[in-house]
C-alpha cells in the first residue's frame, strides 16, 4: 500500500481515552494510512487495548520508546514511511474526513505545513460539550497559500494547533525538525512548532476544524502546575537551536513574543500558593532575559508589553502589576457570575473569547442580546448565534446594556471606545483571560450542572 500519511500517537498510561483516539484514526475516509502507536512504558491496560485493535486493523503498529513526548515523537518520526506526518494525542480524537480533506490540499499546493482550526471539548455525564477555537482572527490567513519566508503571520500563530494538520515528512527530515528529548510530557511541542513555522516555505491554514482537543484530562500538562517550570527549559532549548541555526539575530523578537505569552499562560495555571512562590523567579527571569538579549519588544503589545515594562521596575511594582491582574480576573468572574437573569448583555469582540462568553451566558439561560465588533466584515450577520452590529449602532440600540469586552490584546482600547460612545464604566466588564475563562468558568459551569 502507498502510505500517504503516517499518524503518530504517543501514549503513556491512558487507557481511558486511547481506544476512542485510535478508532478515530482507523475510521478515516482516507485509508492509505499507517498508525504508529508509540508507547512510553504503559502499565495500566493501554497496551492490551492497542493489541486488541491491532487484530482489527493491520495498519496499526506498536512501537516501544523511552518515556517522554519528545523521545516518543522522534521514535515515530524515524519509523514513519508516509509522505506526510499527522499527530493525534492519545486523549484527543479526529473527525472522519480530516486526513482526506487535508491530504488533498497539501498535495494540490505542495505544502510543507498545513494547520486547521480546532474543536476543544469536555465531557460530563457522557455528554460532550464543544467549543470551536480559531487559530487566528485574521480572516485573510485562511484557505490560501501562505509564504512564511515573506511575512510573519504564520509564525505568529504560536503553538496553537500544532497537531491539527499535516507536515511533509521530507520537509521535517531535510531541516532536522524534531522534538527536544527532555524528560516528561511537557512543552516539547514549543521548539518543534516554532521551527516548523519558521522554516516552512509553503503553508496553509484551513478555516474548518477537524481535530478535537480534550480540555478535561487531569493528567494533561496544562492541568498539572507542578510541571510548569519545565516551560522555561524548553524556551532555553529553543533559543539554543535558533543560535545554532544562525537564526537568532533575525528572529529573537518573535521568540520573545512567544516566550512572554508563555509567561502569562503558565502563571495562570499555577495555584495561588505557587503563584506567590513563583513571582520572584518570574521577575528575575524576565529581567535577566531582557538584559542579556537586549530585546526591543517591537513585536509585543497589550499585556505582554505591560509585563516587560513592569519587569524593568522594582520587584514591588512588578508584583503589584501581576496581583492587580489577578484581582481584575476575580472581579470579572464575580461580576459575570452575579449578572441578573433579566440583564441585557452585549458582547464586544466576537472571536474565541467572545464565543466562550456567549456559551457561558447561554448555559446560564441568559443569552446576550447581540455582539458588536470593530471588524466590518462581521457586521449585519450572525456569528455563533449572535447578530453582530457596528459598535456605534450596538450602543445606540442597547444604551443600558452590560457590555462584556471579550478580547485579550485590545481590551483597554475597547473600554475607552465604549466610554467615548457613552457607556458608563459600571456597565463594562473586561474579560481577557481565555484559558482561565474556559477552564474555571465554562468547564466549571458544565460540571456544576448549569448546562441543562
Amino acid at each position: 500500500m502507498d502510505i500517504k500519511i503516517s499518524v503518530l500517537i504517543y501514549v503513556l498510561n491512558d487507557h481511558l481515552h486511547i481506544e476512542k483516539c485510535i478508532r478515530s484514526v482507523m475510521s478515516q475516509t482516507l485509508q492509505e494510512l499507517e498508525i504508529l502507536l508509540i508507547d512510553g512504558g504503559s502499565t495500566d491496560g493501554t497496551l492490551e487495548i492497542v493489541e486488541k485493535l491491532q487484530k482489527e486493523d493491520t495498519r496499526l503498529r506498536l512501537l516501544g520508546s523511552e518515556p517522554g513526548v519528545g523521545r516518543q515523537f522522534n521514535t515515530g518520526l524515524d519509523a514513519a514511511k508516509g509522505k506526510y506526518i499527522g499527530i493525534c494525542e492519545s486523549d484527543d480524537y479526529i473527525r472522519p474526513d480530516m486526513y482526506e480533506r487535508q491530504y488533498a490540499i497539501a498535495e494540490q499546493y505542495h505544502l510543507d505545513v498545513l494547520k486547521a482550526n480546532v474543536i476543544r471539548f469536555c465531557e460530563n455525564n457522557e455528554k460532550e460539550y464543544t467549543f470551536r477555537f480559531a487559530l487566528s482572527a485574521d480572516m485573510t490567513l485562511y484557505d490560501t497559500i501562505l509564504y512564511p519566508q515573506e511575512d510573519n503571520r504564520f509564525i505568529n500563530l504560536g503553538v496553537n494547533g500544532f497537531w491539527s494538520g499535516l507536515y511533509h515528512r521530507d520537509f521535517l527530515l531535510r531541516n532536522c525538525l524534531r522534538m527536544n528529548e527532555t524528560g516528561g510530557a511537557s512543552y516539547q511541542d514549543i521548539t518543534f512548532s516554532f521551527l516548523t513555522e519558521l522554516y516552512a516555505e509553503r503553508a496553509y491554514v484551513m478555516s474548518e476544524a477537524f481535530y478535537c482537543y480534550r480540555m478535561d484530562n487531569p493528567n494533561s500538562s496544562v492541568n498539572n502546575p507542578q510541571k510548569i517550570s519545565l516551560l522555561n527549559v524548553e524556551y532555553q532549548l529553543l533559543k539554543e537551536q535558533l543560535k545554532k541555526r544562525k537564526q537568532w539575530d533575525r528572529r529573537k523578537e518573535l521568540y520573545w513574543k512567544w516566550r512572554t505569552g508563555g509567561y502569562f499562560w503558565f502563571y495562570d495555571n499555577l495555584s495561588d500558593k505557587m503563584k506567590k512562590e513563583y513571582l520572584p523567579l518570574l521577575y528575575q527571569d524576565i529581567r535577566e532575559e531582557m538584559k542579556t538579549e537586549a530585546y526591543s519588544c517591537a513585536e509585543l503589545s497589550g499585556k505582554e508589553l505591560c509585563l516587560c515594562r513592569a519587569g524593568r521596575k522594582p520587584f514591588e511594582e512588578f508584583r503589584n502589576f501581576i496581583e492587580a491582574d489577578d484581582i481584575a480576573w476575580e472581579q470579572t468572574q464575580q461580576r459575570i457570575k452575579t449578572l441578573e437573569p433579566a440583564a441585557c448583555t452585549v458582547i464586544f469582540g466576537i472571536g474565541n473569547m467572545g464565543f466562550l462568553v456567549n456559551c457561558y451566558l447561554e448555559q446560564r439561560g441568559m443569552p446576550a442580546a447581540a455582539g458588536i465588533d470593530n471588524a466590518s466584515w462581521k457586521w449585519n450577520r450572525e456569528l455563533n448565534g449572535l447578530p453582530i452590529l457596528p459598535p456605534a449602532e450596538g450602543v445606540k440600540r442597547y444604551p443600558n446594556a452590560v457590555y462584556i469586552i471579550s478580547n485579550a490584546a485590545y481590551s483597554r482600547e475597547m473600554k475607552e471606545q465604549l466610554e467615548e460612545l457613552g457607556i458608563k464604566e459600571t456597565n463594562i466588564i473586561i474579560c481577557d483571560h481565555y484559558d482561565l475563562f474556559l477552564k474555571k468558568m465554562l468547564v466549571g459551569n458544565i460540571r456544576e450542572g448549569y448546562h441543562d
